[in-house]
Formats: structure tokens, C-alpha cells, sequence
């Protein structure tokens, strides 16, 4: 009867250390999938700020660009014009303050102007995209997240269940003996 009883202490023992490595495994695992939602989103916070200082970068370029053409056309003609009209055609004899080469400056600044609107509407696009396809990934991964919490509580309840079970079975032989 007294190896029954250690046996039956045996078996306990064992429930215990099932369950407890049980959850422990659990507990890595969550913390696991943790660290990798956090590694891919610093990843994604990375090429962000990668892709804002390249658009700071350019912005800041393109703004001297701009001051440098201003002072050539302060130089050149004592005003400084930031109105950008569109002039498509040149002046007529009437108006010789404004030149052929005015003219074609500024309808090249329009050009410009048009390019870098265009780049930045579909650089915009582009973000907006990557930023849904992240959305929708970050619900992936909540709804896995959330499938397999619901997993390992179903295994620890099982555990339990099969403890509670052998316990029963281990009284039933004590009572039987």
C-alpha cells in the first residue's frame, strides 16, 4: 500500500511538473511572438524615419534650389517674384520688362513644380499602402496572438483534467486495496 501511495505521490508530482512546464512554455511562447511584433515594428519605425530624413533631405534641397533662383532673378532685376504665374507664351512687344529667358525660366520652374507633385502624390501612394498592408498584418498577428492564448488555456485545462482524473483513479485503487 505504501508504494500505491507513493506512486499516487509520484504521479501528482508529475501532474504538477507537466503543468507547471506547461506554462512555461506558454509564457515563452507569448513572450516570443512579443519580441518579434516588437522587432518588426521598430523595423518598421526605422524605415520611416529613414524615408522622413530623405524627404527632409530633398524638401531642403529643392528650397535652396528655389532661393538660389530667386537671388539669380533678385540679381538680374532688383525684385524678388514668388507668385510662380504661368506664362506660357512670350511677352509681347508691348511689355519688354519681361523677358525670353524670364518666360522660359518660369515655365520650367511650372515643369518642376508638376514633376515633383506628381513623385510626391505617388510616394504618398506608396505609403499609404505599406502602412494598410501593415494594419492588416498587425490583425494577423493579434488574431494569431489570441488563437494561441486560447490554445495554451485549453492545455492547462486538460492538465488540470488529467490531474483531477489520476487523482480520482489513485483513490478509487487506495479504496479498492
Amino acid at each position: 500500500m505504501t508504494s500505491r501511495v507513493a506512486s499516487s505521490v509520484g504521479l501528482r508530482l508529475l501532474g504538477g511538473v507537466i503543468a507547471h512546464l506547461v506554462g512555461q512554455l506558454a509564457t515563452k511562447i507569448t513572450k516570443m511572438e512579443t519580441e518579434d511584433l516588437k522587432n518588426q515594428f521598430q523595423e518598421l519605425q526605422a524605415q520611416q524615419q529613414k524615408k522622413l530624413l530623405e524627404r527632409r533631405r530633398k524638401k531642403e534641397q529643392a528650397n535652396k534650389n528655389e532661393n538660389q533662383s530667386r537671388e539669380k532673378s533678385a540679381g538680374k532685376f532688383g525684385v524678388n517674384d514668388d507668385l510662380n504665374l504661368k506664362l506660357s507664351e512670350p511677352p509681347s512687344k508691348g511689355f519688354s520688362y519681361l523677358s525670353e529667358e524670364l518666360v522660359e525660366h518660369l515655365n520650367d520652374q511650372i515643369r518642376d513644380n508638376a514633376n515633383k507633385l506628381r513623385s510626391l502624390e505617388e510616394e504618398n501612394k506608396t505609403l499609404k499602402d505599406k502602412i494598410d498592408a501593415a494594419k492588416v498584418r498587425n490583425k494577423v498577428l493579434s488574431n494569431d496572438i489570441k488563437q494561441q492564448k486560447a490554445q495554451v488555456q485549453t492545455l492547462l485545462k486538460k492538465s488540470r483534467n488529467d490531474d483531477e482524473f489520476i487523482d480520482a483513479l489513485m483513490v478509487r485503487i487506495i479504496a479498492h486495496v
